[in-house]
Formats: C-alpha cells, structure tokens, sequence
C-alpha cells in the first residue's frame, strides 16, 4: 500500500465531516419544510480599518468612520509643561538568515515487506522526507530539492512528522550507505 501524506488525510477527514452536515442541514431544513436560505452579503458593506485611521485620518474616504471610532484625548491643562522628548533611535533588527546545514539524526523508510515507500518512487532510489527542521530551512519549495546527508546525495520528496533531533527519513536502501547515521549534517 502507498504512503498518503498526513494532510492528504486531513483534507479527507474534512471533506467527510463537511459533507455529512451539509447532508444534515439539508436534510432538516427539508424535514421543517423550510427551505434554508443563505442571504447574499453586499460587498460594498466591508472597508478596511487603520490603526493609523483611528489615531490620525489621513484618507479622505475614512475621515468619517475615523471620526466616529476616535479615543477622545484630554487636552493638557495650563499649568501642565510639554516638553519634547528626543525620539529614540529605532531598533535595527537584522533578519535571520537562513543556514545552508542543518543537524540531527537520520532515521528510515521504504523497506520492501517492512515499511511502505512514496507512491511512484522505487524502493531503490535515494529518496527521502524531510522533517519541520529542514523544511524550514530550505523554505516553501523543499519538495524536489536535493540534499547532502553526510555527503550521500538525498532527493527530498516526502515529509516526515519527524521530531527532536529528528531532521529526516530517507529510503532504506539510501540509508545504509550513510556514515554515521545518528549524527548526520544535511547540506544544500
């Protein structure tokens, strides 16, 4: 049997679920003999809202609403001294760039009579699935990138649920030939 992804069964799960209130919704609204009726909602009755807006308006479309949502302030009493404080100096943070390796340790999938491999990739091939950690690192587009786990060419076509120093499944077969496999450094 093929290998499903775990969000393939999610979108299953949530179809089913759907369809059986849909049915049930039907199904009393008929038994009523009240037809269920979904009123159509204007489009035109939704605008976006500004913090800047409710603060200070500075779009003449929003001056109204603004107008309306606006905090009332206390107006300073004469006695009380404004003075201007120096702005401070906004904090510069730098991004976090993303690293070319990650660590951890390398476990295995896809061993004939065992355990089940990726539908369409054959049991000999070095294939593997990639955990949160990695995929993180590599970004949305992981799917269908090749990676180096301790050196052993490993193309990345599955993910795993993996966990804790858990970075990535890879193909039996791929499995063997990695040195070292409770310590493996992926690189890309």
């Amino acid at each position: 049997m093929d290998r499903l992804p775990r969000h393939t069964l999610r979108v299953i799960v949530v179809g089913l679920i759907l369809g059986i209130a849909l049915v049930l919704i039907v199904s009393s609204s008929s038994a009523s003999k009240s037809p269920l009726v979904i009123a159509p909602v204007n489009a035109y009755s939704f605008h976006d809202i500004y913090y800047e807006d409710l603060v200070k308006p500075t779009r003449t479309a929003d001056t109204a609403l603004s107008a309306s949502l606006a905090i009332p302030t206390a107006s300073p009493s004469p006695t009380v001294k404004l003075t201007a404080k120096p702005t401070a100096k906004p904090k510069v943070v730098k991004p976090k760039l993303s690293s070319d390796q990650v660590s951890g340790v390398a476990t295995w999938y896809c061993l004939p009579g065992t355990s089940r491999c990726t539908r369409g990739f054959s049991a000999g091939g070095a294939y593997g699935a990639a955990g949160p950690e990695l995929r993180s690192a590599l970004g949305p587009n992981w799917r269908g990138t090749t990676v180096y786990v301790n050196g052993i060419p490993v193309k990345l076509i599955d993910f795993c649920a993996c966990g804790g120093n858990h970075v990535v499944d890879v193909y039996h077969s791929t499995w063997l030939k990695i040195p070292n496999q409770s310590h493996v450094t992926i690189r890309w």
